[in-house]
């Protein structure tokens, strides 16, 4: 008798029955991937927060826009060892280039889109020279947020002002 049971939900399950949906309900949709984009502003105590919730080891892409200046844009990720790493994305050695962007690749390293040097998440923000995003100076790391001051960015937003990278 077990056996019998045991063919007849295997049968169900390779069949496609299943006992939560009726006929002629439609089959329940799957959640929509986040975007790996996010706009945020700084709040009022001159931070960004960047939610941890949200950072991942696919790169997240975060717009900081400014009325009257050049959009900055941070990238964060976490590398292999579970690390929360945050860099302004565009590159030192490329920068005033508006290629001097990194994209995360398939096989999760990132490469610069004008010279093509190529690095994984765990040097995301720790070279301060060379082809590699810019540290973020002064950010720290909350329960729920990296946050990021607000008066690091300013002196990076020249970087950007010919920046062509993804903004979506």
């Amino acid at each position: 008798m077990k056996h019998t049971a045991l063919i007849v939900l295997l049968a169900a399950a390779l069949s496609g029955c299943s006992r939560e949906s009726a006929p002629g309900t439609p089959a329940p949709q799957a959640a929509a991937p986040e975007s790996p984009y996010l706009t945020l502003a700084p709040g009022e105590e001159g931070f960004v927060a960047v939610p941890l919730s949200r950072i991942s080891d696919k790169a997240l892409y975060v717009n900081v826009p400014k009325e009257e200046a050049p959009l900055v844009q941070l990238l964060a990720i976490r590398d292999g060892d579970g690390n929360v790493r945050i860099a302004f994305n565009t590159c030192q050695a490329c920068s005033p280039s508006p290629r001097a962007w990194f994209a995360q690749r398939d096989d999760g390293r990132f490469v610069c889109q004008n010279c093509g040097n190529r690095f994984p998440p765990e040097a995301v923000g720790a070279a301060a020279r060379g082809c590699n995003p810019i540290p973020v100076p002064g950010v720290r790391e909350t329960p729920d947020a990296l946050l990021v001051p607000a008066a690091s960015l300013d002196p990076v937003r020249p970087a950007f002002a010919a920046w062509d990278g993804p903004r979506r």
